[in-house]
């Protein structure tokens, strides 16, 4: 890549070179940084300012000056040093003269997200800059980053295959990082979406890997989503009809052996498109992905409406082999009211939930695919198995109910069987 280089500085010395200073300033510009390589496809040509004085003495180095300026189209970032820092090579120290106030300042100006384009293709991302303010300070552990000022990206836009998934939303970040000898720790303080009408988002997240605790990666957070304002988004219109609903859910993370999740989610507050009240669902699970490919799913549900409970567990298991999935699945519970299924599956069933459903996958308003399918191979090609269902009391409204409901099914390559089914 075409590059430019201009500056002074001065550099001064004893005799014996026991100590060492070189300070300056320098101006560079850097044409098609693409070149370097194709993770900075989307940055294009680069400018800036570097000012700096170094002290080099009895093996110590002393940085009491550094300032740093950045643009590409515009200016994107200035940082730089608040008081002076110096490294101790003998006891590989880091040391500052007031450890409780930032080192370090960083605020961005303007990042543009066309600069992360490539890292997430085939999806379009389209934003105002990126603004904000980031402080570092040293810690007796390490080092310590945090936002000064959220982070914020405004009239944010998200697409893949011309379908906008995320459109006109603004959001605000706080966040903070540490780094030290035992590890690293990163904490999502808030990561807020927002409209013109108000809040559709909020999650609050922790993540981090230190060596007392084995080196596993640990994330542990909880999320908060307005339900109604997020079913105008692509793949949410089943949700679409909802006049009122929120999503609350805690969730723990951790990568070792395998991939384990654990969460409780609640949907609480739902009022549908006519204005009844709609059930309450609480979910309360973990998820297994095993080295091997494996996964299982343990997911106990429950359905309340007033005094009413319905109580259900499912699990499911699935294991990779050369064909495919061979899987095993059950449902089994207690008691279940049906009005209270039924509700929530009118709401799924409402015909401009399916319509705009058919829209988003690429089938016409008759419900039927445009591409035509192949009828030597099933919906279920790769998938064997079985599904079991065990339910002690079916609760209906307005007739006798039913009580030791029970059902197996056979998932067979060329064919799906319902090998029993007694109530």
């Amino acid at each position: 890549p075409g590059f430019s280089v201009s500056g002074d500085g001065s550099l001064r010395a004893t005799t014996t070179l026991d100590e060492v200073t070189v300070d300056g300033a320098v101006d560079f510009g850097v044409r098609e940084v693409a070149q370097f390589s194709e993770v900075l496809s989307g940055v294009g040509d680069l400018s800036g300012e570097l000012g700096f004085e170094i002290r080099q003495a009895a093996g110590d180095t002393r940085v009491t000056r550094l300032e740093v300026t950045l643009a590409g189209v515009a200016p994107v970032m200035k940082a730089r040093l608040l008081q002076g820092i110096e490294f101790a090579r003998d006891t590989e120290e880091l040391r500052v003269a007031e450890p409780l106030k930032p080192v370090i300042e960083c605020e961005l100006l303007g990042l543009p997200l066309s600069w992360l384009q490539p890292q997430i293709a085939p999806w379009v991302v389209n934003a105002r800059p990126i603004e904000g303010n980031l402080v570092g300070m040293v810690t007796p552990q390490g080092i310590r980053m945090m936002t000064l000022s959220p982070l914020r990206i405004e009239g944010a836009a998200l697409a893949d295959g011309g379908t906008a998934y995320v459109d006109d939303i603004d959001i605000e970040i706080d966040l903070g990082s540490e780094f030290t000898n035992e590890g690293w720790q990163v904490e999502l303080g808030r990561l807020e979406m927002m409209t013109a009408t108000g809040t559709l988002l909020n999650l609050q997240a922790r993540a981090g890997r230190l060596q007392r605790d084995g080196d596993v990666v640990k994330v542990v957070g909880k999320l908060e989503a307005n339900l109604a304002a997020m079913g105008e988004w692509p793949g949410l219109s089943a949700i679409a009809a909802l006049q009122q609903g929120i999503l609350h859910a805690e969730f723990g993370l951790g990568m070792e052996d395998r991939l384990s999740v654990a969460t409780a989610v609640t949907l609480r507050d739902l009022v549908g498109p006519t204005g009844q009240v709609l059930p309450e669902v609480s979910l309360d699970g973990r998820m297994d992905w095993k080295a091997n490919g494996s996964l299982e799913l343990h997911l106990p549900i429950e359905i309340s409406a007033g005094k009413q409970t319905s109580e259900m567990t499912f699990n499911f298991r699935a294991q990779p082999d050369q064909e495919g999935w061979q899987v095993e699945g059950s449902l089994v519970g207690r008691r279940v009211h049906a009005e209270d299924l039924q509700a929530l599956g009118d709401l799924m069933n409402r015909p401009e939930t399916i319509t705009a459903w058919n829209a988003h996958r690429g089938a016409d308003v008759n419900g039927y695919s445009l591409v035509k399918s192949s009828p030597r191979q099933p919906l279920w090609h790769g998938i064997q198995g079985s599904f079991q269902t065990a339910i002690s009391e079916v609760i209906l409204a307005d007739s006798p109910g039913l009580s030791r409901l029970q059902g197996k099914v056979l998932i067979e390559p060329e064919r799906v069987v319902l090998e029993s089914f007694t109530v």
